[in-house]
C-alpha cells in the first residue's frame, strides 16, 4: 500500500492501574498497574499499522526516559517516529488512568503540556510529507492555533478529526467545518451539536449539526448501542453487540484507526462503521491499550461473529 496517512497529536507513557474488587474510594485498592505506550495519536497510529497501513506521527516528545521508551515502542511495531519533534529538557506526555474490576475507566488524568511546545515551524518544515499525505488525522488535545494552522496551511489531504473528551473538544467547536471526517462519542456529539442524543431522530438531528456546518461525514459511537453515520446522501445505524471489556482505555482511537482503514480503501460507510466496531471490540477485550491481536484477519473474523449474534 504506497498511500500512507499523517497524524498528528500526542504520543504519551499510559499507566493504567486496574482494581482487583470493586473500587473504594478515597482509599488504596489491591490491583495490577502496566505501562505501555499511548496518546489517542499515536494508539490510531499503531492500529493502523497493525492493520497493515502506512502510518507516519508527528508529535512533540521530551528528551526524557519516557520520550525515549515512546519512540522505542513505536519503532517496535512499524510506526514512522522520524518526523517527531524533540524538545531539550522537555517532559513527555504521561496518561494516568484508574479502571475497576470490570475494566471500565472511572478516574483520569493527563499532562500533554508538551504538545504546546510543538512549533508550526517544525509542521512547515514537514510539509511535503503533510500536504501528501491521503489522510491527515488531528487529536484535538492539539493547542487550538496548531489546528488552526494546520487546516489554514494544507488543503490537500482529507482531514479528519478525534475530539479525544469533551475537555479537548472544548476549543475545535468553531473550527469543526475545516474536517471532511469526525469520530464523536455520543457526549462529545452532545457537546459539540448541542442537541440531547436520546433516539434516532435526535441522532439524524446531531449528525445534521455536523453537515451543516462543513463536515463531510459523522461518525456517532454509542457502546453497545452501535454507532450512527451520516454524510449528505445517507445515514445509518450499524449495531456494535456487546462484549464484555477487559479495558476500554483504547475502544475509540482504534474505532477511528477502523475509519481511517476503510477510507483509504474506499469502503462505503455502513462498511465502515461495521468494520471499526469490530476493531473497537477487539480494543476492549485486550489489557493493552492497542491490541497485540489486532491485524485485518481477526478484524474480519470479528465481523463475522458480529453478524451472527445479530
Amino acid at each position: 500500500m504506497s498511500k500512507y496517512i499523517t497524524l498528528i497529536g500526542a504520543a504519551n507513557i499510559d499507566i493504567a492501574g486496574r482494581s482487583l474488587n470493586p473500587l473504594i474510594r478515597e482509599d488504596s485498592n489491591p490491583g495490577s498497574i502496566s505501562l505501555c505506550a499511548g496518546g489517542v495519536s499515536r494508539n490510531i497510529a499503531e492500529n493502523l499499522t497493525r492493520l497493515g497501513a502506512r502510518a507516519k506521527l508527528i508529535s512533540a516528545l521530551g528528551d526524557d526516559a519516557f520520550g525515549k521508551k515512546i519512540t522505542e515502542l513505536c519503532e517496535l511495531v512499524g510506526i514512522d517516529m522520524e518526523h517527531c519533534y524533540v524538545k531539550d529538557g522537555g517532559s513527555s506526555s504521561t496518561y494516568l488512568a484508574i479502571l475497576d474490576s470490570a475494566g471500565e475507566m472511572k478516574l483520569a488524568l493527563s499532562d500533554m503540556s508538551i504538545l504546546e511546545e510543538l512549533p508550526t515551524g517544525h509542521l512547515y518544515r514537514k510539509r511535503h510529507l503533510i500536504q501528501n499525505s491521503e489522510i491527515v488525522v488531528l487529536d484535538a488535545g492539539l493547542p487550538k492555533s496548531t489546528i488552526e494552522y494546520i487546516l489554514s496551511t494544507f488543503k490537500g489531504p482529507r482531514m479528519f478529526l478525534d475530539p479525544v473528551s469533551i475537555g479537548k473538544a472544548k476549543h475545535v467547536k468553531n473550527l469543526i467545518g475545516g474536517f471532511d471526517t469526525v469520530k464523536l462519542n455520543r457526549l462529545e456529539a452532545q457537546f459539540l451539536s448541542g442537541v440531547d442524543i436520546t433516539c434516532r431522530d435526535s441522532l439524524e438531528q446531531a449528525g445534521g449539526y455536523f453537515l451543516q456546518k462543513g463536515v463531510k461525514r459523522v461518525f456517532i459511537t454509542m457502546g453497545d448501542k452501535g454507532v450512527f453515520f451520516k454524510t449528505a446522501g445517507e445515514s445509518g445505524l450499524e449495531p456494535s453487540p456487546h462484549v464484555p471489556p477487559v479495558n476500554v482505555t483504547g475502544a475509540g482511537d482504534a474505532f477511528m484507526a477502523g475509519i481511517v482503514y476503510c477510507s483509504l480503501q474506499g469502503k462505503d460507510n455502513p462498511y465502515t462503521a461495521r468494520f471499526s466496531c469490530a476493531v473497537a471490540r477487539i480494543a476492549i477485550m485486550s489489557e493493552s491499550t492497542v491490541s497485540p491481536d489486532m491485524c485485518a484477519d481477526n478484524v474480519l473474523r470479528e465481523i463475522e461473529q458480529m453478524e451472527a449474534s445479530t
